[in-house]
């Protein structure tokens, strides 16, 4: 994978022929896809940032390269960060912060914006019921990786038994008889290789979201 690098003040940017990611401060891809991953990455950003600014890198930019129209970018702060696991108790701290404190900021679920895990897309919509969002998120997903390894007829049973069964059978209870749940803002890509420790503080750095407005327990969905 050829590269180059340029360092501009504590910010390091990337131009790749293929998607490239650096924790330390930035993402670049080609194509409209790349475009739509570069801001969906910016807008999952800003928004944690709102509400846990200690634990996330600021965001910047995201954007086109003037020399190469096709190649897009998104640069954020420089974090030096270490390269261990967080202990269980610091992982959990951060993430509570990012629940509790956006907890009722949006009356709504899912985002504004497509966000994407690596190169795929999570189709975000907006919706009042967790239900509903989560059963769209989970059927785009299932038809891109139909699209990709084609269609089965055992996997498509056992996917109609999941939305027509399992769905309904543990999500739906939570918003009904007058039951019901308050959307938090979560990341919903938080595993080891997404939250390191700062090496300026006893902290940690949260980056590579997916955010979405959610039930919190998606959190633990990776």
């Amino acid at each position: 994978l050829s590269s180059r690098r340029y360092e501009l003040t504590g910010i390091r940017t990337m131009e790749t022929r293929h998607m490239l990611t650096d924790w330390r401060g930035s993402q670049s891809a080609p194509g409209d896809v790349g475009y739509g991953m570069m801001k969906g990455a910016f807008e999952a950003e800003s928004a944690l940032y709102d509400f846990v600014p200690e634990y996330v890198p600021r965001p910047l930019s995201f954007g086109t390269y003037l020399t190469r129209p096709d190649l897009h970018f998104y640069i954020c702060e420089f974090v030096d960060l270490i390269e261990e696991v967080p202990s269980p108790a610091v992982w959990a701290e951060a993430a509570a912060a990012l629940h509790k404190r956006s907890k009722g900021a949006e009356e709504q679920f899912g985002f504004h914006c497509p966000t994407h895990v690596g190169n795929v897309l999570i189709d975000n919509i907006w919706d009042s019921s967790w239900e509903a969002v989560w059963t769209h998120q989970m059927k785009s997903l299932l038809r891109q990786d139909e699209a990709v390894h084609g269609v089965d007829e055992k996997y498509s049973e056992l996917q109609a038994t999941f939305f027509d069964v399992v769905v309904p059978t543990y999500l739906r209870p939570l918003e009904s008889n007058g039951r019901s749940i308050t959307p938090c803002l979560i990341h919903s890509n938080l595993w080891p290789g997404n939250i390191k420790p700062r090496r300026s503080s006893d902290t940690v750095c949260m980056f590579d979201s997916c955010a979405c407005w959610a039930h919190h327990e998606g959190e633990i969905f990776p």
